[in-house]
């Protein structure tokens, strides 16, 4: 279980870099699009890490 929580920090923190960092516009809905990043991120490794074990 710890790993699934360390997937979606690691996966939010992409996610907050590439939209704060790389793409300022839009900047009132930056909480939206980083959640919604890391969150579908975090479910597609989480996918493949099951397929790993």
């Amino acid at each position: 279980m710890l790993w699934i929580i360390a997937l979606y920090l690691v996966s939010l923190v992409y996610s907050f870099i590439r939209y704060v960092t790389f793409a300022p516009k839009n900047a009132e809905n930056i909480p939206t699009f980083v959640v919604n990043k890391g969150v579908a991120m975090a479910a597609a490794l989480c996918f493949v890490a099951a397929f790993v074990q």
